[in-house]
């Protein structure tokens, strides 16, 4: 599996995003410039985690992505500092902040 080498601008907003809410859409990625083969990168590179969780508004199973331990790392390295990631409580919590 080949590693992400080159660190777009949008893979910093993407994951900065993350780092500060918890867990984010396919939508809410791809509106902060990340396309679909590069988030398949990065869950391929274990750089982002892809969770089920039951909305409880719309009654139906949805899908939405965190950082995983790897990408936080992986993170804090090209940004060559240490962040305070936010300590999510639940996906449906964490979409309702983004």
């Amino acid at each position: 599996m080949a590693k992400i080498k080159a660190y777009m601008q949008s893979d910093k907003v993407s994951l900065s995003a993350l780092s500060k809410v918890g867990f984010l859409t396919k939508e809410h990625l791809k509106e902060l410039g990340m396309s679909e083969r590069r988030l398949n990168n990065f869950l391929k590179n274990d750089y982002i985690s892809k969770k089920q969780y039951f909305n409880t508004d719309t009654r139906k199973h949805e899908c939405c992505y965190s950082l995983t331990k790897e990408g936080k790392n992986f993170y804090d390295q090209r940004e060559q500092t240490r962040h305070h990631y936010y300590q999510s409580q639940s996906p449906q919590h964490d979409l309702a902040l983004a």
